[in-house]
């Protein structure tokens, strides 16, 4: 019986901070600074006839400092993506990952690309980083892409 009344209390317990987290997002519970580098990004789903799961580049303007990727789901099964990523540079052989100017908090979102779909997304780098630390050279942009046992998708991109 004691053992019900806690499972029930700590089933409550998160389902409704699950509901505030839902409500307020991450930035609610992480303070000011989260505040300010919290964003959202929107997409539309459209259907894909291929049968692959990737990751790929449509767009990278330096002038926005915005990268913009498509999802595709080839599968038979719904992927989930979030919107956090890091940023990676092509330095002597090795990827090495960039520090952002200010610290980049997300929401712990989980988003769908149904079956046989593909969605696209716009990273905007702008806000963390600035235009001096994206000098000219090779990139990769790792997106939070939930593909089978892989959590992680990468989409590579040139700065000239």
């Amino acid at each position: 019986m004691r053992s019900q009344k806690h499972a029930f209390r700590t089933t409550l317990f998160l389902l409704l901070f699950t509901l505030l987290l839902g409500l307020f997002g991450t930035a609610a519970f992480a303070g000011t600074a989260a505040e300010k580098t919290t964003e959202k990004r929107t997409s539309s789903v459209t259907y894909y006839k291929g049968k692959k799961n990737r990751a790929e580049l449509v767009q990278y303007s330096k002038k926005n400092r915005t990268v913009i990727v498509k999802l595709y789901n080839g599968s038979n099964k719904t992927n989930w993506y979030g919107y956090g990523y890091s940023l990676q540079k092509y330095v002597k052989g090795k990827w090495k990952t960039v520090k952002p100017k200010v610290a980049i908090c997300w929401t712990e979102e989980a988003m769908s690309v149904p079956s046989h779909c593909y969605t696209i997304l716009e990273y905007k780098l702008a806000p963390y980083y600035s235009k001096k630390s994206l000098s000219s050279g090779k990139y990769r942009l790792r997106i939070n892409y939930m593909v089978g046992k892989k959590s992680y998708q990468y989409v590579k991109f040139t700065i000239k």
